[in-house]
């Protein structure tokens, strides 16, 4: 490189050098630094690295500047502390709905925003995302939520293809391949996964979507209709609260008596401002609650054997008998 560019250009190297590697914890020594410069191109003396930190400190960046054996380096008063970014790390690792390619991408962005570098990202390797999460292969993901991400703002209709999975890991496409058209409502995140929440023609009800599991997302230049019955955000919010499995539905109201060693499923399960326990005796409770039908809040409900158990309306109370008998009858004794 140029000698004059170098001196031009060799105060932001250090910059960006510092602020991806530095923090309160994680200083870098004048020989460090010097290393650095080397590595990308801009060699410079001891002396010089000093003037230059100098005038950027002059210029009000916030670099520290300790002295000891030898001067080190960080950069202070970052927008987020090593807790916060670590919370940021592990979201990202036990997200299912991101490729590992754009898992790193983003681990090394963040990690950038604390200090950390590669170091740091290096240090978690094998944390979550090698040992539990099943990452998708899905590459369109990120594409896939800033078109819907666009919809929702505009308020224009979607198109996609809709894909399960084969025995192989493959791609079969549902309707054979054709286009789903869509009026995107919200996104959400559940259990690692990212799912759509839309309102299609053909269906009375929500539609849920795996993001992970659409393809070829596209914005249509056809606008929607806001819900009337979503019209209010809160309305939307309260809708998910009431979802179990990610499963869509008409809402119902049920009555369901729990076990006390149940209390803490409840509180982390339901709005306990808007649903009020009653005490039937020492040992249990009764509440009501509003849910979306669905299989999987019945297979919730038997997932804890008796110590829950629905006991109205009567309709709903036959609909999990039902449910028991055909899963008795797939196992005869």
């Amino acid at each position: 490189m140029d000698k004059r560019k170098t001196m031009r250009s060799r105060p932001l190297l250090l910059w960006e050098i510092l602020n991806s590697e530095t923090n309160a914890e994680r200083a870098l020594t004048t020989k460090e630094l010097l290393a650095e410069l080397e590595k990308r191109g801009a060699p410079c003396e001891r002396r010089a690295l000093e003037r230059d930190i100098d005038a950027l400190i002059g210029m009000n960046y916030p670099i520290r500047k300790e002295r000891g054996l030898s001067y080190r380096y960080y950069l202070d008063g970052r927008s987020f502390d090593r807790g916060e970014i670590s919370i940021l790390l592990d979201c990202v690792q036990a997200s299912a709905f991101l490729t590992e390619d754009l898992t790193w991408k983003l681990m090394l962005k963040i990690a950038a925003l604390g200090g950390g570098g590669k170091e740091e990202i290096d240090e978690r390797a094998g944390n979550i995302l090698l040992n539990s999460v099943n990452k998708t292969t899905n590459a369109e993901v990120k594409e896939s939520v800033s078109v819907i991400e666009q919809a929702v703002i505009g308020q224009k209709k979607i198109s996609f293809r809709y894909f399960d999975m084969d025995q192989k890991g493959g791609r079969v496409y549902r309707k054979n391949g054709e286009l789903y058209v869509a009026s995107p409502l919200n996104k959400t995140i559940k259990d690692g996964f990212y799912y759509l929440l839309a309102k299609t023609d053909n269906h009375e009800n929500l539609s849920i979507y795996r993001i992970d599991r659409m393809s070829g997302t596209a914005l249509l230049d056809e606008p929607f209709d806001p819900l009337e019955q979503f019209s209010d955000p809160s309305a939307l919010e309260q809708y998910k609260k009431q979802m179990f499995g990610m499963y869509g539905g008409k809402e119902v109201r049920v009555k369901l008596r729990v076990h006390r060693t149940l209390l803490n499923m409840v509180c982390d399960t339901f709005d306990l401002t808007e649903t009020r326990l009653t005490a039937e005796s020492a040992d249990y409770y009764t509440f009501t609650c509003s849910v979306i039908d669905s299989p999987m809040f019945i297979a919730w409900c038997c997932s804890y054997g008796e110590k829950l158990q629905v006991v109205a309306p009567q309709s709903y109370v036959q609909k999990v008998a039902q449910y028991v008998q055909t899963l008795s009858g797939m196992y005869p004794g």
